[in-house]
């Protein structure tokens, strides 16, 4: 049972774990029950295999390939994020979702916290990713809690910033808090 538990801005307690294959049907049914519009922010479009998606998300190593999830009380998904190292690189996609009725609580910024601490220990040191520019929620989760480059063009936005940034994040996010 997953021990780092954190109380979000709403009050609502998130237990963290790493991502398994035996998460695939709980990730699934996450995935399933996200708005067409959050869908579509995540995977650049709606109408998608979600199956396949999810199974996709799951194969690696845990070094190159990592995924987490975040569970309330209720053994149910709320939250998953993944990073995947460019082959031979220390540069990693980094991907968030969160349920669509926990947006602005501070949860995808502790999954990138999360996930960028894991990273920085594998030796990736830069995370990216590429982002949609009427996703204003995400562009705002790494414009506020991470120090991002980001590169505009017609249909997405990619971002960059350092895993190291983890520490600011987390000091932003704790501050933010008190």
């Amino acid at each position: 049972m997953p021990t780092d538990v954190l109380s979000l801005r709403n009050g609502l307690e998130v237990a963290f774990a790493e991502a398994g294959a035996e998460d695939e049907p709980a990730i699934l049914e996450f995935l399933t029950h996200l708005s067409a519009q959050s869908r579509r922010r995540r995977f650049f479009g709606a109408a998608i295999d979600l199956r396949a998606e999810t199974h996709r998300e799951l194969l690696g190593d845990g070094s190159d390939h990592h995924g987490l999830l975040a569970w309330c009380a209720d053994l149910k998904v709320v939250g998953h994020a993944i990073y995947i190292r460019l082959p031979g690189g220390s540069r990693a996609e980094v991907a968030v979702e969160v349920a669509d009725d926990l947006h602005h609580c501070g949860l995808a910024t502790q999954l990138i916290i999360r996930l960028a601490r894991h990273a920085e220990a594998a030796e990736i040191t830069q995370f990216f990713a590429e982002v949609l520019p009427e996703n204003r929620d995400m562009l705002a989760v790494f414009r506020d809690a991470f120090a991002t480059v980001s590169v505009g063009g017609p249909d997405a936005i990619e971002i960059e910033f350092p895993t190291s940034d983890w520490r600011t994040a987390d000091a932003r996010f704790q501050s933010a808090r008190s």
